[in-house]
């Protein structure tokens, strides 16, 4: 890596960028280090114009302990703040793995049904540690939450409301529980500090569209 960056940095190059992946972590924050450690080393001698994503995951990979309402941060942000403070670098880019983790190929159970509803910073995770709780039921818990927006704009978060109301096409499987968390989180860290209104995120169309 050190011999690579030093002959783009050479040739001028700046049309490109690099992604430290570090796959799932316990916490984010204990790859503050290494990142800083990588982007100073590597990138000391390179134009400030080229971006560095870090990318990583906590999201958990056991839920047995999670019981009725529970609220699991991530720090994936605050990872960001420290690497660019101690890089002075002005192009680190956020990353992670849209609330998923890297996939597993054992045998695992069949999850028990729950609702995730992600904050900008946590997963609000409603679930029975000991019983099977139903869909409608977690999801009106993530209602009653005290961190329920309702007005995002997004499919994601109006299908965790469906499926409060008992809407017949709302969630009821954990495929169709895991679209609508990943929509919400891809939403929320897009425009993270900056979500815009519902109707800003309505396109005009006509039937020539169709």
């Amino acid at each position: 890596m050190p011999a690579l960056t030093a002959e783009l940095a050479a040739e001028g190059a700046n049309d490109y960028a690099m992604v430290f992946e570090f796959g799932w972590v316990p916490d984010p924050l204990l790859v503050a280090a290494l990142s800083s450690g990588y982007t100073n080393s590597f990138f000391g001698a390179t134009s400030p114009e080229v971006p560095i994503a870090i990318s990583c995951t906590s999201f958990p990979k056991d839920f047995t302990l999670f019981d009725g309402k529970d609220v699991c941060g991530f720090t994936n942000r605050d990872l960001l703040a420290q690497v660019q403070q101690a890089t002075n670098r002005p192009r680190i880019i956020y990353g992670d793995w849209g609330s998923t983790k890297p996939r597993s190929y054992g045998h695992a159970r069949q999850p028990k049904n729950r609702i995730d509803y992600p904050t900008a910073t946590e997963w609000i995770l409603a679930r029975d540690k000991d019983d099977d709780v139903s869909f409608q039921v977690a999801a009106q818990r993530i209602l009653d939450s005290g961190y329920w927006v309702g007005n995002l704009g997004i499919w994601g978060e109006q299908l965790i409301a469906g499926t409060a109301a008992g809407q017949a096409f709302a969630i009821d499987t954990m495929p169709k529980m895991y679209s609508a968390r990943i929509n919400i989180h891809l939403h929320r860290q897009a425009f993270y500090d900056h979500l815009p209104p519902p109707e800003a995120l309505d396109e005009e169309s006509s039937d020539d569209d169709f």
